[in-house]
């Protein structure tokens, strides 16, 4: 049969602090016309040499970047998808090393069933003294695929006269704040953005939220990134049964129909007064 490569589309670029880590969800990133993202393999090669960066790429196809020691500067990191039948793309991004930032934006990993609305903060962590915040731009990426944007919230460390502009578009949320008279001075809840997980998305499929930007004052004070993985939960099923009798005799009650609302599922006792409500 004809097998035509995978495709690989531009994986984004790469920027954290020595102290931390980069998360990649190579399937995000890739499609095959013959062969599902699980029957892909994924390599990769560190150019100029590996003695800076450390790459684990997990069964899962998660790719985890990070820095040896306190290693700072910039690389090129080819990475390869190959099918069963040997054909294979590659793309190269930059992986860029900052030092260890005193303040961090954070995006804490996350999971919910396909139709849930999930709410997940962009957390500030670290030491605010004298960085005098007064805006921040963000720009959050992932799979529209398995989730999309619904709406952003401002979060409690916002001083209430800040205005904010967002905008959300398929894989992809613009944020923008501007201060009023008041600076940010804590830590804590920047904003809150809310996901819908997507009716087509599958049980144990995963897509990296990337804080692709995130500045504070156009990018004067320095800010390290953390970013956060969606996994699609398994979807539990319970299950109601009982019994219905005479309280004189205890002899069954049949033909008794009752309804669980609000799914609308009805059951009737059959000729022993038992019914049961299954996979609900």
């Amino acid at each position: 049969r004809y097998n035509s490569a995978p495709i690989i589309s531009s994986i984004p670029a790469q920027t954290f602090a020595t102290d931390k880590s980069a998360i990649i969800n190579l399937d995000d990133y890739v499609t095959d016309t013959e062969e599902s993202d699980a029957m892909l393999s994924w390599s990769y090669e560190i150019l100029g040499g590996s003695g800076s960066l450390v790459v684990n790429i997990g069964a899962n196809h998660i790719a985890t970047i990070s820095a040896t020691a306190l290693w700072t500067g910039v690389k090129d990191v080819i990475f390869k998808s190959t099918d069963v039948g040997g054909l294979s793309d590659v793309d190269t991004i930059k992986v860029t090393v900052n030092p260890a930032a005193s303040i961090t934006a954070v995006i804490n990993s996350a999971n919910g069933l396909s139709g849930d609305t999930i709410k997940i903060p962009v957390f500030v962590t670290g030491d605010l003294t004298g960085s005098t915040i007064i805006s921040s731009d963000i720009v959050v990426t992932f799979n529209p695929a398995i989730i999309r944007g619904y709406k952003v919230e401002q979060g409690e460390i916002v001083p209430q006269d800040w205005a904010m502009d967002t905008s959300v578009l398929s894989g992809r949320i613009e944020i923008g704040l501007s201060a009023g008279s008041n600076e940010i001075t804590q830590t804590g809840k920047l904003v809150v953005i809310s996901f819908i997980v997507q009716s087509g998305a599958k049980e144990g499929d995963t897509t990296t939220i990337h804080l692709q930007n995130f500045l504070f004052n156009g990018g004067t004070v320095t800010v390290g990134k953390e970013d956060g993985l969606f996994t699609v939960n398994e979807k539990m099923y319970y299950s109601i049964s009982g019994g219905v009798t005479y309280h004189s005799n205890s002899s069954a009650i049949p033909n008794v129909t009752f309804n669980l609302s609000p799914s609308g599922y009805d059951s009737i006792t059959g000729a022993d007064g038992k019914y049961a409500f299954g996979n609900i």
